[in-house]
C-alpha cells in the first residue's frame, strides 16, 4: 500500500526548482584500443626517472615471478609434470607474479613516504593553505538499487564539509541514478528532495535517473559528459559509500586548475568505521599498505 500511494519521484520534484541545469553537451568520442593515439610529448608533471622506475618495477617483479616458478617446478617436476601439476604450475605463476608486483610497488613506495611526498609538482598541500579555485567541478555520485539513507548521509557529510571551507560555489553536485527497483528509486527521490532543501552548500545539487542504465557504471557517467559536461572543467566521480572532506575536494579542483595537461588524479582509498572483523582487517591493511602502494 505504501508502495501504491506513495508520490511519484515526477510529482516529488515537480514543484520545486527544476532538479537538472540546462543541457551543456561535450563531445566524448569512443577512443579504439587498436589505434595509438596521436602522442603529446611528455608530461611536465612527470619525473624524470619515471622510465627508469617502471623498468626497474617491472624488471623486478618478473624476476622474483621467475624464481617463484622455478622453484615450484622443481618441487612439482617429480617424474614428469601431469596434466593437473601444470594446471598447478600456471595458476601459481599467475598468483606470484600479481604478488611479486605488489611487493615490488610496496617497495617503491618507501622512497616516497621517507621523503614525505617532495618531488610532487602537483601542489597539493595538506599541510598549506587551502587554494581558492576558479573552475566549476561537478560532484558526481552515481547510485544503482543502494541504500539510500547510508548513500544520502554519505553525501550531506561531504557538502556540509565543502560548505564550511567557504569554497562551495565553485562545485555543484549531481545524484546520477541508474536505480531500477521502484520501491528504491521512491526513497531515492524523497532523499534528494530532502536534502536538497536542508542542505545549502554553497553549489546546486541536481538528480537525474536514466530510464535504462546502459553500460552500467561507465555508461552513467559517459551520459553526464555527453549532456552536461561541457559546463564544467573537471568532474569529481565519488563511489555510492564515499565521503570526502571539502579540504580534499578544493585542493583536488585547485590542483586540476593548475594542471590543465592532467586528465586524471587519483586519490588514496580509505576504509573507515568498519565493524565487521574482516572489515576493521581491511581497514588496518589500507591504512598501512595503501600510502606504500
Amino acid at each position: 500500500m505504501d508502495a501504491v500511494t506513495a508520490p511519484r519521484p515526477s510529482q516529488v520534484l515537480a514543484s520545486e526548482a527544476p532538479a537538472l541545469p540546462p543541457d551543456a553537451p561535450l563531445d566524448m568520442p569512443v577512443q579504439s584500443l587498436r589505434a595509438k593515439p596521436a602522442g603529446a610529448g611528455r608530461p611536465v608533471t612527470s619525473p624524470r626517472t619515471m622510465p627508469l622506475r617502471r623498468l626497474l618495477l617491472v624488471v623486478t617483479a618478473v624476476g622474483l615471478t621467475g624464481a617463484f616458478a622455478y622453484e615450484m617446478y622443481r618441487v612439482l617436476d617429480v617424474g614428469g609434470l601431469t596434466g593437473l601439476e601444470t594446471a598447478v604450475l600456471v595458476l601459481f605463476v599467475l598468483l606470484s607474479g600479481w604478488i611479486a608486483f605488489s611487493f615490488t610497488s610496496a617497495l617503491a613506495g618507501i622512497p616516497g613516504l621517507l621523503r614525505h611526498g617532495r618531488g610532487v609538482t602537483l601542489g597539493i598541500d595538506p599541510r598549506g593553505p587551502l587554494p581558492a579555485p576558479s573552475i566549476r567541478t561537478a560532484l558526481l555520485l552515481p547510485t544503482y538499487n543502494e541504500d539510500q539513507h547510508r548513500v544520502f548521509a554519505g553525501l550531506a557529510a561531504t557538502l556540509r564539509s565543502l560548505q564550511e571551507t567557504g569554497r562551495a560555489g565553485q562545485f555543484d553536485a549531481f545524484v546520477l541514478s541508474d536505480t531500477t527497483n521502484a520501491d528504491v528509486w521512491i526513497v531515492e527521490a524523497n532523499a534528494y528532495r530532502r536534502l536538497r532543501a536542508e542542505t545549502g552548500f554553497g553549489g546546486e545539487l541536481y538528480y537525474r535517473r536514466r530510464p535504462r542504465n546502459t553500460d552500467r557504471k561507465a555508461g552513467n557517467i559517459a551520459d553526464w559528459v555527453q549532456r552536461f559536461g561541457g559546463a564544467y572543467e573537471a568532474m569529481i566521480v565519488l563511489d555510492a559509500d564515499s565521503v570526502m572532506r571539502g579540504e580534499g575536494l578544493v585542493r583536488l579542483a585547485a590542483a586540476m586548475e593548475a594542471h590543465p595537461r592532467v586528465g586524471l588524479i587519483q586519490t588514496l582509498p580509505a576504509i573507515v568505521r568498519g565493524r565487521t572483523l574482516f572489515a576493521r582487517t581491511q581497514q588496518f591493511a589500507a591504512a598501512l599498505y595503501g600510502p606504500l602502494l
